[in-house]
């Protein structure tokens, strides 16, 4: 996989990471390459459904630099 140039992977990823952050989360486990490569689109797709998700949420994406905060779909649901 280390083989394939970063826009590529970047670039797969991100048709990848159209659901609710499983396969996002799923990529980050693979490998580190991996990880790198699908971080910037890894959140584009988020599912949040408690408070506490929520609350979660927010503080990871507050501790990540700006240009991994790309969030384009963002679905929030509750009781």
């Amino acid at each position: 996989m280390n083989k394939i140039p970063l826009e590529i992977c970047e670039r797969m990823f991100s048709f990848a990471c159209t659901d609710d952050g499983t396969t996002g989360c799923s990529l980050s486990l693979v490998s580190r390459y991996v990880r790198d490569a699908s971080r910037r689109v890894r959140l584009q797709s988020v599912a949040l459904q408690t408070y506490q998700q929520m609350q979660k949420f927010c503080v990871m994406v507050e501790n990540l630099p700006p240009r991994h905060r790309r969030v384009h779909h963002l679905l929030l649901t509750g009781p």
